[in-house]
C-alpha cells in the first residue's frame, strides 16, 4: 500500500493527521510505504535555524515510534526544504517511511534528492 502525504501546516491539525495515518496503516495487512511532505520535523537538528521552528515535533516523533515505520534515509542531502531567503531557513520535512514487511519486499530501496532547478 502506498500513501502520499501533504501534512498540515497548522499545529491544531497535526495531531489529527498523525491519528489518521495510524488508522490508515492499522486497517491493512499489506506492506506500507508512506512518503511526502509531512510539514513536521522530528528533532531540532532537522532545521537550520532555531527561530520559527516547525511545530508538531513531539507528535510526529510519537507517530513514527507508534507506527513502527522506519525511514529510508535521504542519501545526498541533509535538508529538503528552503524558504529561499538570502539567509535561508532549511528543514527536513519531506520523508520516505516504510514498514518492515515493505522493507522485506524492497530491501534495496533508497531515496536520493534531486537538484533544484529554478
Amino acid at each position: 500500500m502506498f500513501t502520499g502525504i501533504y501534512g498540515p501546516t497548522k499545529d491544531s491539525l497535526r495531531d489529527q493527521c498523525w491519528l489518521e495515518l495510524h488508522d490508515c496503516h492499522s486497517v491493512s495487512d499489506f506492506p506500507w510505504c508512506i512518503m511526502g511532505d509531512f510539514n513536521a520535523i522530528a528533532s531540532a537538528t532537522e532545521q537550520s535555524s532555531l527561530k520559527g521552528p516547525i511545530g508538531g515535533t513531539r507528535g510526529f516523533r510519537d507517530w513514527i515510534s507508534d507506527s513502527g515505520v522506519i525511514e529510508i534515509p535521504l542519501s545526498n542531502k541533509k535538508f529538503t526544504w528552503s524558504n529561499l531567503r538570502d539567509a535561508p531557513t532549511l528543514s527536513k520535512i519531506d520523508r520516505y517511511f516504510v514498514d518492515l514487511s515493505w522493507k522485506d519486499f524492497f530491501p534495496l530501496a533508497r531515496l536520493e534528492g534531486l537538484s533544484r532547478i529554478v
